[in-house]
Parts: structure tokens; sequence; C-alpha cells
């Protein structure tokens, strides 16, 4: 738990700074938490995450590695019975990212980092369990 934290933190801040979130680091998150969850891997997740993912990358304008990320934290750490109770948080993270991101640069326009919404909100969904 504490080396998933500590990975949080360097994404999100990697993410906020850089606007990437580099394949290392989501292989080491992936790793993280494929142990965290005692080598489970929530296929039912992955596959309803998927489609909505892979279609928000191609024409929303959402990164790869945003994609990649959530993709990992769909697979290995969110149970099929818990996905409304994480996508619920995940929605409430982004939306306090994105009026956090507006006040600090007085608009809309531009790229906002999704890495630290999406660490925080499965941090948080772990609080919640």
């Amino acid at each position: 738990m504490t080396l998933i934290l500590l990975l949080s933190i360097y994404i999100s801040l990697f993410d906020l700074r850089h606007h990437r979130i580099t394949n290392l680091s989501v292989v080491l998150i992936s790793v993280l938490l494929f142990i965290e969850s005692d080598f489970h891997i929530y296929f039912l997740t992955g596959i309803l995450f998927i489609v909505p993912l892979l279609l928000l990358g191609i024409f929303g304008g959402l990164g790869g590695g945003d994609v990649k990320l959530l993709m990992a934290v769909a697979l290995l750490a969110i149970p099929g019975g818990s996905i409304t109770t994480y996508l619920t948080i995940l929605v409430v993270a982004i939306s306090i990212l994105t009026a956090l991101t507006v006040v600090a640069r007085m608009r809309l326009r531009g790229n906002i980092a999704l890495g630290p919404a999406i660490c925080a909100s499965y941090l948080a969904f772990l609080f919640t369990r």
C-alpha cells in the first residue's frame, strides 16, 4: 500500500509537470496493484472500461497514458461489484481537478493532467472499502 501511494504521488506530479504518464510508471503500478489484489484480475471491469476508454482516447482527447493507467486500475484493482462506487469517486476527482485547473489558469482551454485524479480516486476507493 505504501509503495502504491508513493508511486501514485510520483505519477501525479510527473503528469502535472509534463502531461505524460510513462509506460514504466504504468507497468510498476500494474505490478503493485496485481500484488495488492492477491493476484486477481477483474476481467468484467476491464471489459466494461475498454470500449469507453478507447473511444475517449481516439475521439475525446483522452491521453494514451491516462487510458493505460485507467485500464491498469480497472483490470487489477476494481471488482465488478464496485464499479459504480469507483466511477463516482473518479467523476468527483476529475471535477475537482478540472475546477482547480480552471481557477489556476483562469480559463478552460488546454490539456488537463488526469493522472492525479485517477490516482486520487483509486486511493479514495481503497479507503472506502
